[in-house]
């Protein structure tokens, strides 16, 4: 597995935050939060270690992406 794994699957989480309304994103966040909170604990080596360092960069962007695309596809149907 290639250390882009793990910050594409939290991209497209992100990516998939902007699309349910806003509890269920918070619970959402709150999930992913633990899960990576557990991983952190648990099963952290060195090269995964600096890795963390991207992940929550990685999950804002692809909330901002989710919210630009969502943004942009209401813009075109008022069209």
């Amino acid at each position: 597995m290639t250390p882009l794994v793990p910050l594409i699957a939290v991209w497209i989480i992100g990516l998939f935050l902007a699309v349910p309304p806003w509890k269920p994103v918070a619970i959402m966040v709150a999930v992913v939060a633990a899960l990576w909170f557990g991983y952190w604990m648990f099963f952290t080596t060195a090269e995964i270690g600096e890795l963390n360092k991207l992940l929550g960069p990685a999950l804002l962007l692809g909330w901002a992406a989710g919210l630009l695309l969502k943004r942009t596809l209401n813009e075109r149907q008022d069209e």
